[in-house]
């Protein structure tokens, strides 16, 4: 999927091209409603069977609520949580990797004019840099590029400086606490072709490898390379 995204070229390629790759996903695409012959856009999800149950564990909350009303437990007490957070986190340790990937495409008058992909991986590991003092702990790694139609007053990242340096993309990192690790790349669909696709190149092996992604340089390194250069203090 990551490669027919980005074998597609913003402003050239046809919407019927695409139409007939997009077969292969038909069952994981969800077209938007106001699709009609000017305007249309499809999204295809892909999520890692583990990952549905994990972003759905305030099932498991309702469950302890019961327990402590039963059971008259105190309110800090939620075992059935706990032993769902202690299955999950050893099934990261083994190698598990709960994750959804997400591809957009868009089209304006039947060629394809935006597209965009996201990796969004659950990852638990200890020791890591400014998270969790060196103890064990569990975040959600989201690293996303894509496409906006221009950059004005009513983007994100409108004003950055980056554009200064290359006014048709900006790479940055969403703002956050120690429940994730967000980090994405928008480009306008004037950006030059073999920029998007060098910008556009994710490790997939972040959804596979023994050892987990921990940082952005780990699943979009040729973006991530580039922004730690333009900003060293990062």
């Amino acid at each position: 999927m990551l490669s027919q995204v980005q074998s597609l070229e913003l402003r050239k390629t046809p919407w019927p091209e695409f139409l007939a790759q997009l077969k292969r996903w038909s069952e994981e695409s969800r077209f938007d409603d106001q699709c009609d012959g000017a305007e249309c856009s499809v999204e295809i999800t892909l999520v890692e069977p583990v990952y549905g149950y994990a972003s759905r564990h305030v099932r498991f909350g309702r469950v302890d609520d019961y327990l402590r009303w039963r059971f008259r437990l105190t309110s800090d007490q939620a075992p059935v949580v706990q032993m769902w957070l202690g299955l999950l986190r050893g099934y990261m340790i083994m190698g598990g990797r709960p994750a959804k990937v997400i591809a957009n495409v868009g089209m304006h008058d039947g060629v394809v004019w935006s597209k965009g992909f996201t990796v969004n991986v659950e990852t638990y590991w200890h020791n890591i840099p400014g998270l969790y003092a060196g103890s064990w702990g569990e975040f959600a790694l989201i690293s996303h590029v894509g496409s906006v139609p221009q950059f004005d007053s009513s983007s994100p990242g409108y004003g950055d400086p980056q554009l200064r340096l290359h006014p048709s993309y900006i790479i940055r990192r969403q703002a956050g606490c120690c429940f994730f690790n967000e980090g994405y790349v928008h480009f306008t669909p004037y950006t030059d072709p073999g920029n998007i696709q060098r910008l556009m190149q994710f490790n997939l092996s972040c959804l596979t490898g023994m050892r987990p992604c921990l940082d952005q340089i780990d699943i979009i390194p040729a973006a991530w390379k580039q922004y730690l250069a333009e900003n060293p203090s990062n």
